[in-house]
């Protein structure tokens, strides 16, 4: 099971920050506000980025352990998106999604996100897993070095401690591959359950609600409450330290 999960949760009215992108001071806004209060200690309110803490063993090829510090260091993180060519030949600004987020989750810490639609929370969490290259900034997994500044193949074994649920699970599950293909690509990626990555498939399936016959179908033949819970199952499969859950 992961050590935490963020998760991030689309506009709440009792809880906005306002227009823009995701700044420092939206979280530490958030972090003061009564609602909020309980985040720190492990409830999950609104929009938030839950941490659970269980045991878990750690990488043979990287670790997220690192005692009593935090899970997850995020720092400076600054992801803008390069202005178009205006009308008349000038560009246009840089379209400033995340603007300077630092904050860190502990192990068995809850981490609220809160915003309105558009506002960069989706880009915010592409970005810490490095699904989109930063701007500027850095992020650290337990004792991980600079994940931004990592090459594809130094940054491999870091992605297993990191998995995300994605808002949306249709666009997410490739329509020409079974449910149980799904599952089973990141245990092939990682080189994990070798010899019997069919039996780890129906737990996956089993723990999230759905029957291990299901491994057998396609995306189209489920509904869309039955497809996030295969990108639970999904994100589950490596044993990740934190998943990062957009809502």
């Amino acid at each position: 099971m992961p050590l935490a999960c963020l998760r991030v949760k689309p506009d709440n009215p009792d809880a906005r920050a306002g227009r823009g992108a995701i700044t420092t001071e939206m979280h530490k806004q958030m972090a003061e506000t009564p609602e909020h209060a309980d985040a720190a200690s492990g409830a999950t309110t609104g929009s938030t980025a839950e941490a659970t803490s269980e045991a878990a063993s750690d990488s043979a090829n990287g670790t997220a352990s690192n005692g009593a510090g935090s899970l997850l260091r995020v720092k400076n993180l600054v992801k803008h998106f390069g202005g178009k060519a205006g009308w008349f030949g000038g560009a246009a600004p840089p379209v400033k999604a995340v603007d300077g987020v630092s904050f860190e989750v502990a192990q068995g810490e809850t981490l609220g996100l809160v915003g309105e639609s558009g506002c960069g929370k989706t880009t915010l969490g592409r970005t810490i897993i490095r699904l989109l290259n930063a701007t500027s900034g850095e992020v650290h997994l337990g004792d991980s070095p600079d994940l931004m500044a990592l090459n594809q193949r130094r940054m491999l074994p870091w992605r297993r401690q990191m998995q995300m649920i994605f808002q949306d699970p249709y666009s997410s599950l490739n329509p020409r591959m079974t449910i149980g293909a799904a599952i089973a690509e990141p245990l092939k990626i990682h080189g994990l359950a070798r010899g019997r990555r069919p039996e780890r498939v129906a737990e996956l399936l089993e723990a999230v609600g759905l029957s291990a016959a299901a491994a057998g179908q396609y995306p189209h033949e489920f509904s869309g409450g039955q497809r996030q819970r295969v990108g639970v199952a999904r994100a589950l499969a490596v044993e990740p330290a934190i998943i990062i859950a957009d809502e």
